[in-house]
């Protein structure tokens, strides 16, 4: 009678360490630990808890392309206060960066820690409470850069600081509901009209490049949220496949084939902790965030497996928490 070695073709080696490179699925003992390992085991994906930024906001910018090097920028509180502050993540806690040169939020967001952008927005009290003004980050200052064609607040925002894309918005009349459907690119120094969106939409949030970009979630006044997440290709919006929970405010990491969706809400209903990931053609639920959230901000040119959330509101946050996709891993099958 065959043996199971035989049957399956691979042994339980008995090792002194841990192989290098362990195929998928190899078991073996460690006898310096005492303990029967395994290669190949499934580690869900998980929400944990990162340090706390130092000056809680909401509606603030974010960027960044890992959870090692963030970015925060300007927002909101609830008591009416607006915000210039930067601040720098280094995968552990935030420090101080170059303040923008005036208070805004709800800008369209791009880039990196040290190469970041920020376009459009809203600021004040008092009126006009939309700006088009442009900033651009380079790890230590803030130097203004071209004017949006339209300005506008509540937008999204990708792509890089020489190559990024300004999305949707609300304008000023009347009282920010007034949904646009206007696009731009930035070429590092100038704004361009690009094709409007299908429909107006604000709180919406994007991810990839200005050639290969995702717009997901966002709120089309005065009719419902949007479900439907679009493709673009640098001249024309497809649909792309629909979020299980329609949602708009949240915030988004990853590219066009590979994102992730977290947080925001739906009026008029509460917060929301849903995570979403999209693989090009359809979003499947996620780990949930910790806490529901909205408003929040995200390094949103990070991959969508390693991703970094933070602020949120109201009431303003300060929560910081890091995401890990689901991986494999060695594992002990005993613990003794």
């Amino acid at each position: 009678m065959a043996g199971y070695n035989e049957i399956r073709g691979l042994e339980v080696k008995y090792l002194s360490a841990d192989p290098a490179n362990p195929e998928n699925g190899q078991v073996w003992y460690n006898s310096t630990t005492g303990k029967l390992r395994a290669a190949g085991i499934n580690v869900p994906a998980s929400w944990a808890s990162g340090g706390n930024l130092g000056t809680a906001r909401y509606q603030l910018g974010g960027a960044g392309n890992a959870v090692t090097a963030g970015l925060a920028f300007g927002g909101y509180t609830n008591t009416g206060t607006g915000y210039a502050v930067t601040e720098e993540y280094d995968g552990s806690s935030w420090t101080g960066g170059g303040a923008l040169p005036v208070q805004k939020r709800g800008m369209a967001n791009a880039g990196t820690q040290t190469a970041a952008l920020s376009g459009g927005g809203f600021r004040g009290p008092p009126s006009p409470y939309v700006v088009s003004t442009t900033e651009e980050y380079d790890g230590s200052s803030w130097t203004g850069g071209g004017a949006l064609n339209t300005a506008r607040g509540f937008l999204g925002g990708c792509g890089l600081q020489t190559a990024g894309l300004a999305i949707g918005g609300a304008n000023d009349t009347p009282a920010w509901v007034e949904d646009v459907t206007n696009v731009e690119s930035y070429n590092g120094s100038s704004w361009t009209n690009g094709t409007a969106l299908p429909v107006g939409q604000r709180g919406n949030r994007a991810v990839g490049t200005t050639t290969a970009c995702l717009n997901v979630g966002g709120l089309a006044s005065p009719g419902p949220g949007v479900q439907v997440s679009l493709e673009y290709d640098g001249s024309s919006w497809t649909s792309a496949g629909n979020l299980a929970t329609t949602r708009y405010g949240g915030a988004a990491s990853g590219i066009q084939t590979s994102a992730l969706n977290f947080g925001g809400s739906l009026p008029p209903g509460p917060f929301s902790d849903a995570t979403e990931r999209y693989d090009g053609t359809s979003w499947t639920t996620d780990t949930a965030l910790p806490a529901a959230q909205m408003n929040n901000a995200s390094t949103v040119s990070s991959p969508s497996s390693s991703v970094l959330s933070f602020g949120g509101g109201a009431p303003a946050s300060n929560v910081t928490v890091e995401y890990t996709g689901e991986t494999t891993a060695v594992k002990n099958l005993t613990t003794s």
